[in-house]
């Protein structure tokens, strides 16, 4: 082989991937890629920086972290590396705004200004003449570590996450996830649930992406199908 017929590549470093951030006074981190995916979700208290995605995103594919929208006739993704969307960023909040036959939608993420919490918000018009029924699912991958720990190996630090459902009268079940492998000494720990009442839930990414996600390159679950409402422990929390 000649050394004209050699080449050379590197992936680009987290400084090179033009990534948008929002801030809080409480240390939490947001990160999104120019594609309007989530890079890295990161609490920093001053004593150690916790991830509290699985998976940084990537430029190519994207990231595990989406919202679906679901109707009667069909599936998009609002967030996500499948939405068809604009997508900006504030001081405080990232923004993506799309439509999809004739329901459009807005979803914003913004993180508290003095604690440590964000909140999604989904916005929906429909301008169509028909009236029409929809829900949406939230998709979260979780880490909850230092990143070195949790990019080092993705999949056993999901192992050691334990979740709790929490069912509360006006939110529904809440999902309460810990690492409990200590991080600087610690355990940190995330809740997720709905202002408005979620359904069910699920907890983890083979309940989503299993073998018929890889089948059909995208999420087989209706609008009518929920989710499962079982606790599962597996490698992708």
């Amino acid at each position: 082989m000649s050394k004209e017929s050699l080449r050379n590549f590197r992936t680009p470093r987290e400084s090179e991937l033009g990534l948008l951030r929002i801030k809080n006074a409480a240390g939490l981190e947001i990160a999104a890629l120019p594609n309007g995916c989530l890079f890295a979700i990161e609490h920093d208290d001053g004593r150690g920086r916790t991830m509290l995605n699985q998976t940084l995103g990537s430029p190519l594919g994207g990231s595990m972290a989406r919202i679906l929208l679901r109707t009667e006739a069909w599936t998009a993704e609002a967030v996500g590396p499948g939405a068809v969307v604009r997508f900006g960023a504030g001081s405080d909040r990232f923004v993506w705004a799309g439509g999809t036959r004739g329901l459009h939608h807005r979803v914003t993420l913004w993180p508290h200004p003095t604690q440590s919490l964000w909140a999604w918000r989904l916005e929906l018009r429909n301008a169509s003449e028909a009236a029409l029924s929809c829900d949406a699912i939230l998709v979260q991958d979780l880490g909850l570590g230092e990143r070195n720990f949790v990019t080092g190996n993705e999949a056993f630090a999901s192992q050691y996450i334990g979740h709790h459902i929490v069912v509360h009268p006006r939110f529904g079940p809440v999902i309460t996830s810990r690492q409990n492998l200590a991080q600087f000494g610690r355990h940190p720990w995330a809740a997720h649930g709905c202002f408005e009442g979620a359904k069910s839930f699920a907890t983890d990414a083979l309940q989503l992406f299993g073998p018929a996600y890889r089948d059909a390159a995208s999420i087989d679950l209706p609008f009518g199908a929920t989710l499962p409402g079982v606790l599962l422990q597996h490698e992708a929390a």
